[in-house]
């Protein structure tokens, strides 16, 4: 077993054949997450598995540690477990060839300046980091939002984004990231490694730009179902956000500065990192235009014929 240091984590490189080992070896300090992604690694289904005595535990590991050893598909494989020091968060199977070169791409995260960790997903494989330049309370400033894949098996995102950073210290701060422009970014073909990449977007943070603002003329209900429709917020959200834009909208019209802003206090509530990307991209312009558009009507149309 190789442990790589990556960014402030550990990643331990299991050969896939040392599973069970290092399975006993490590029981104790898996958390519920990485315990099933650990079982999925090796193909064993985890539900199945927590609902057997122990003793068939043992039988099934004996079983599949044979299974593995022996099968074409398992060759030159190794499982990267991500961790820290006390806690096991999460764990792929990879190549062992594809671990190196992924490796070798990401590891000079540690070298990019003005950044720091804002969120982790480690279910879904990623961390966040914001990199800036001179940040300023009371202002949308201009970052670089990474995605950044802890776990090696997913690519690598940067967000072009503004951040605004709270400034009231007698509330609850709500920091809210809005994404302006998203890429997938492809080290192996258009940069030699994650810094490179990043230093290529970094002109960003220096320039300026103005948004024109739009009155929403609709119900604030009829708002937040237009969200669920742009893949904004999850359905089961269409009744809290409206009652948080009703309980803030103090006076005139709802516009579509003011809608991003309310939506965007929801960024903390979401937990999945698909959720939060899909909220931090709410533009109050297309949703504006989705509010006028005739499949928006005609769906109004069949939910009211519904009701």
């Amino acid at each position: 077993m190789l442990t790589k240091k990556l960014g402030t984590y550990d990643l331990d490189i299991v050969d896939v054949k040392e599973f069970k080992s290092y399975y006993y070896d490590h029981k104790d300090n898996f958390s519920s997450t990485s315990f099933n992604s650990y079982l999925k690694a090796v193909d064993i289904p985890p539900k199945f598995f927590k609902e057997q005595p122990e003793e068939t535990q043992k039988e099934l590991l004996d079983n599949r540690e044979l299974f593995v050893a022996t099968r074409k598909k398992y060759a030159d494989k190794v499982i990267v477990v991500l961790k820290t020091e006390e806690k096991i968060l999460n764990a792929c199977r990879l190549g062992k060839d594809e671990v190196e070169l992924r490796y070798e791409k990401l590891k000079n995260i540690s070298e990019v300046g003005n950044k720091f960790e804002h969120r982790s997903f480690y279910k879904d494989g990623y961390i966040t980091y914001i990199v800036s330049s001179d940040m300023k309370n009371n202002k949308e400033n201009n970052v670089l939002v990474i995605d950044f894949p802890i776990m090696l098996n997913k690519p690598v995102v940067i967000h072009k984004a503004t951040y605004a950073l709270p400034n009231d210290d007698s509330v609850v701060p709500v920091e809210h990231i809005h994404y302006i422009e998203s890429e997938e970014i492809d080290l192996y073909v258009d940069y030699k490694d994650i810094k490179s990449a990043i230093e290529d977007k970094e002109d960003f943070l220096e320039k300026e730009f103005k948004k024109e603002n739009e009155n929403i003329l609709r119900e604030v209900d009829v708002v937040s179902i237009a969200l669920v429709e742009a893949n904004v917020i999850p359905k089961s959200y269409v009744e809290k956000v409206a009652n948080h834009i009703n309980s803030n909208l103090k006076s005139g019209f709802l516009d579509t500065s003011k809608l991003e802003s309310f939506v965007l206090d929801f960024d903390e509530d979401l937990k999945s990192y698909k959720q939060v990307t899909n909220l931090r991209k709410v533009d109050g312009t297309e949703i504006n235009k989705l509010l006028a558009s005739e499949g928006f009507k005609k769906l109004m149309e069949e939910e009211e014929s519904l009701v």
